[in-house]
């Protein structure tokens, strides 16, 4: 359960709030980050946003030093810090996860906070082609089960 978010040039998002630990509601007008908020949500789940965009994207727009950050605490069987840090220097892009201050693999940082998502954006799974149905697939049971993204990274290559 995530107690705590800050987002710094995230999109158009600069905040730090604190969560209940019940339920969340989150309103506003068209434009002013709900969507961006809920994807930061997501990921502190997957280390990927659910938009099917590149990491270099969600660098704030006007942003001209190419610079994002994301943190969150969560409670889970004991109090984890999450964070990710984007990061853009000439044409390339880059990101990296954190586990309580230090760098991890992606692998790693997915196994602190589960989250399910639909949306838009997430009917793959229902409406989709076959590809993106087995991607959603693979990458929601790679979130849950480590050997199991293994054989799949394995069957990839």
């Amino acid at each position: 359960m995530i107690k705590n978010i800050k987002l710094k040039k995230f999109r158009n998002l600069n905040l730090q709030t604190d969560l209940d630990p019940n339920i969340n509601i989150i309103i506003g007008k068209n434009g002013l980050g709900k969507s961006n908020f809920i994807d930061s949500v997501y990921y502190f789940s997957y280390g990927k946003s659910f938009k099917r965009i590149s990491d270099s994207d969600s660098i704030a727009f006007d942003d001209t030093i190419g610079f994002a950050r994301m943190e969150a605490v969560i409670n889970n069987d004991e109090q984890t810090k999450l964070a990710v840090t984007f990061s853009r220097v000439d044409d390339k892009s880059y990101k990296k996860l954190e586990v309580n201050d230090l760098a991890t693999i992606k692998r790693k940082f997915n196994n602190h906070l589960y989250a399910v998502m639909f949306s838009p954006e997430t009917l793959d799974i229902i409406i989709g082609s076959p590809d993106l149905r087995r991607e959603d697939l693979d990458d929601f049971i790679s979130g849950i089960n480590d050997e199991y993204e293994h054989k799949l990274r394995d069957y990839k290559n």
